[in-house]
């Protein structure tokens, strides 16, 4: 990332609409649909920093972790005390593919079905009735950073919901727990 596109004065579509052929980049200063004048744009981008944290200047060109390459993941420590398990309710897994949620039963054939509510999908991909087979199934076919159930919500809730179903384990497959580290990274 340059410079330039850190600050927003680089074109973002610019990469994408080139050939391959020498097309330079576009930045705003040369888009006059994104401003001519780049006083104007330099001021709006140093009043807009002066209101900032340094550590958030510094968040903003820190090198991000590569999610598709999350080499080390957390193990479980061993419990100290008495796991107490949590009032039981029945699971919302009715068959195979068929879950209950909202009042609404639907049989699933993907993870993120365009015909089936956001809200619904979301409790999908919740995992407040976690196991084993239906962990490792999203797994497999949830490619990391991709689909509705990478949102951050579902995201947070499912890793809370994944960590509570492992403390009640004797073992978590490294598998489940390389997952856990890629969607907290």
């Amino acid at each position: 990332m340059t410079f330039a596109r850190a600050l927003g004065l680089e074109d973002p579509q610019a990469d994408k609409s080139c050939s391959g052929s020498g097309d330079i980049t576009r930045s705003v200063v040369d888009n006059p649909v994104l401003g001519s004048r780049p006083w104007d744009v330099l001021q709006r981008y140093l009043r807009t920093i002066s209101h900032l944290e340094p550590i958030q200047i510094y968040s903003r060109f820190r090198q991000r972790p590569c999610l598709k390459e999350t080499a080390r993941s957390a193990a479980f420590r061993t419990v100290s005390g008495k796991w107490v398990e949590a009032i039981s309710r029945r699971s919302p897994q009715t068959g195979s593919n068929r879950f209950r949620f909202l009042n609404e039963e639907r049989e699933t054939v993907t993870w993120t079905d365009n015909g089936i509510p956001k809200l619904w999908l979301y409790n999908l991909h919740y995992f407040e009735y976690a196991n084993l087979a239906l962990i490792e199934r999203w797994i497999k076919e949830n490619p990391v950073g991709t689909g509705i159930g990478w949102d951050p919500y579902p995201t947070s809730l499912r890793i809370a919901n994944w960590c509570k179903w492992g403390i009640g384990q004797e073992s978590v497959p490294q598998n489940v727990c390389s997952s856990i580290a890629a969607q907290a990274a």
